[in-house]
C-alpha cells in the first residue's frame, strides 16, 4: 500500500516581513511663529487694534501649518 500524501513535495514557506519608516515633518511647517510684541503700559486704542490684529495673523499662520501637517501626514501615509 502507497501513502500518496506523505510523498509530496512540501509547499514553501513564505515569510512576511514588515519594516517601518520614520516619517519627519518637514522643519518650514514646525518653525515657530512669531509673537508680536506687547505695547507698552499707556498705548493708544490704535496701538492695541494693532496689536490685537497682529496676535489674530499669527493665530492664523499657526493654524495654516497646522492644516499642513494634516495634509502632509495624509499624504505619507500607506492606505489603510
Amino acid at each position: 500500500m502507497l501513502l500518496s500524501g506523505c510523498s509530496a513535495t512540501p509547499e514553501p514557506r513564505v515569510i512576511v516581513k514588515t519594516e517601518y519608516q520614520k516619517q519627519v515633518i518637514p522643519v518650514f511647517l514646525i518653525r515657530d511663529t512669531a509673537v508680536p510684541n506687547i505695547p507698552q503700559q499707556g498705548a493708544t486704542n490704535a496701538q492695541l487694534v494693532e496689536y490685537m490684529a497682529s496676535m489674530e495673523n499669527a493665530l492664523n499662520n499657526c493654524n495654516i501649518d497646522k492644516k499642513s501637517i494634516r495634509q502632509w501626514q495624509n499624504h505619507t501615509q500607506p492606505p489603510p
